[in-house]
């Protein structure tokens, strides 16, 4: 009759496995990994929500709308997802109100003309962009198109011009302006840059050339 082995392993048996049961569980795994993503996204989602809180208030200080500025934030609800997340950066991005003195750094002489541009071009932009109706006529479009070329080519040299376009480009994406004006934006910003390369595939024909009298 044959007898369990109470005193230790049968020789050659296999080891007892180590293996933890959640190694053994991928559903276990993936809880892990969730609550670990889960906690990510509630640290995202505070500073979120400090930086809109920060940024709601630098703006009511300077425009005078606190009021106003109070009764915004009450309606704005607290974000609960990821696409909310998203479209609360970006409303934060548009709060923040990129200006063209915000744009770099401390100008020197010839920028402050170029930084002017920048600004004209921006709330030229704006205007078409912010005008009642979901879509914007394409002789709107046009007659916005020329105006930033002309307002562009008033920058001091090519290259701020192509700097200044640049420049609105940004400052209009981050205020939400409507694809469609961001579209115009960017061809200009691409003749005012062929323009330059040009310029510049020209100049050097012409430097040091002399003319030959008779």
């Amino acid at each position: 009759m044959a007898t369990a082995n109470t005193i230790g392993r049968i020789v050659g048996q296999s080891p007892e496995s180590e293996a933890k049961t959640e190694d053994a569980n991928p559903l276990a795994k993936i809880k892990e990994i969730f609550d670990k993503a889960k906690g990510l996204y509630e640290k995202i989602k505070e500073m979120v929500e400090k930086f809109k809180k920060l940024a709601e208030a630098n703006h009511e200080e300077a425009s005078g709308a606190g009021e106003s500025g109070a009764s915004e934030r009450s309606a704005n609800p607290p974000v609960e997802t990821p696409e909310h997340l998203r479209d609360r950066l970006t409303e934060l991005g548009a709060t923040l109100g990129a200006t063209a003195a915000t744009m770099e750094g401390p100008p020197r002489r010839d920028q402050a003309i170029t930084r002017q541009v920048t600004q004209t071009l921006f709330e030229t932009a704006m205007r078409v962009s912010n005008a009642p109706g979901a879509a914007i006529h394409t002789l709107d479009l046009a007659h916005l198109a020329n105006t930033l070329t002309e307002v562009a080519n008033s920058a001091p040299t090519p290259e701020q011009r192509v700097q200044a376009v640049d420049n609105a480009a940004t400052m209009a994406r981050l205020r939400g302006a409507k694809p469609s004006v961001l579209e115009v934006i960017q061809s200009v910003y691409e003749t005012v840059k062929a323009a330059m390369e040009l310029l510049k595939s020209l100049k050097p024909q012409s430097d040091g050339a002399q003319v030959k009298e008779g």
